[in-house]
């Protein structure tokens, strides 16, 4: 299972949408792996441990947003490092590395600065080519729970270029290679035109018939979107049932 943790007053508050976390849910989708928990907490201990300590127990991906910046309410990678036992470690290569980035933009170095080169103990750096705060991953076992994978957690910028940047250097290939081929996920689509959603939903309830599948709707006028969601492994039986779904929208389709 993976989660998302979108950590941030400015999101929770409503200033701000939380873009970063549909942008990963559906990139996660396209690799075939589904998210299972979104969780959006504001910029306070608290609650952003209680929130970590819930998906660590769920999830085997572990998806940390914002908090990695140079301000006073940036302090996801403490409360990291608090929670996992894992003391900040500084690192001196990353230090000259920021320096000369923040020189190349003219900006001032400030002392507050240096808590972007601290890291938990164990973590690996994913370098961030978009900005100034690298990102950062490390695995924690559960030993009071075999039934429970180890879980990766990765903690990353709140800047959504950057976000981008570190997701597409470090992490979208090793997610890829971690799921199992017969564990991901296939989503197929058809939009509609022409009729209201609840005449869309009866023609596919008849296609489908007694076959327990996922099925997820859409509207958004004058159109009707059909999902239909499945393992890799189902794919013979619901390619089937996604033949029967194209015949019965046939004339409604909007292609």
């Amino acid at each position: 299972m993976v989660g998302i943790l979108a950590v941030g007053t400015e999101i929770t508050t409503g200033q701000i949408l939380n873009t970063n976390t549909q942008w990963l849910s559906s990139e996660l989708l396209e690799l075939g792996i589904k998210t299972t928990y979104q969780i959006a907490v504001p910029d306070q201990t608290d609650e952003i441990k209680a929130a970590l300590k819930f998906l660590q127990n769920h999830c085997s991906i572990l998806i940390v947003t914002g908090g990695l910046g140079p301000t006073a309410d940036d302090f996801t990678r403490k409360i990291l490092a608090e929670t996992y036992a894992r003391p900040l470690l500084w690192n001196e290569d990353n230090w000259n590395k920021v320096q000369a980035k923040l020189n190349s933009k003219g900006v001032r170095i400030r002392p507050i600065h240096r808590q972007q080169c601290e890291f938990p103990e164990g973590s690996t750096i994913l370098s961030n080519e978009a900005g100034i705060a690298d990102g950062f991953m490390f695995q924690i076992s559960h030993s009071n729970n075999v039934t429970i994978n180890p879980t990766e957690i990765y903690a990353l910028p709140g800047p959504p270029k950057e976000l981008l940047s570190i997701w597409q250097n470090h992490i979208r290939d090793r997610l890829s290679a971690l799921v199992p081929d017969s564990q991901k996920w296939v989503q197929k689509l058809w939009t509609t035109k022409g009729l209201p959603e609840s005449e869309v939903a009866s023609l596919v309830n008849d296609a489908l018939g007694e076959a327990g599948v996922n099925v997820l709707y859409r509207a958004y006028t004058p159109f009707i979107d059909v999902k239909l969601l499945y393992m890799k492994k189902d794919a013979k039986t619901n390619e089937t049932l996604g033949l029967k779904i194209s015949q019965i929208l046939g004339p409604w389709l909007n292609e």
